[in-house]
């Protein structure tokens, strides 16, 4: 791929992916003004930490890409562009609530 169709593809691939946090961060934050709400309500109620839960959604997310890598197709209605848009953003989310809880300790 050249680099002008590279950087093409990465800008529309950057605004999917902030699309997507938009649009499912009004879901899953249900009204919430911390964007991180949802892992730390389903922390506690399943009894581990926010970063745990983190990981489980990520993960998901890669055993699928490892799987098309495998066997050069998805099985449910997400593309490959849309799986890895969601790695993509739950590295971030993973990153946030890292630093999140890094500040809470530091104030402690």
């Amino acid at each position: 791929m050249k680099r002008e169709n590279f950087q093409a593809f990465w800008l529309a691939l950057k605004e999917r992916e902030e699309s997507i946090l938009a649009t499912k961060g009004e879901e899953y934050t249900q009204q919430s003004e911390n964007r991180l709400s949802n892992f730390f309500r389903s922390a506690e109620e399943c009894g581990v930490s926010p970063l745990q839960v983190c990981y489980i959604m990520l993960k998901k997310q890669v055993d699928a890409l490892g799987s098309y890598a495998k066997i050069g197709r998805c099985f449910s209605q997400e593309s490959v562009l849309e799986r890895v848009s969601d790695v993509r953003n739950y590295a971030l989310f993973f990153a946030a609530i890292a630093k999140e809880l890094e500040d809470h300790h530091a104030k402690v």
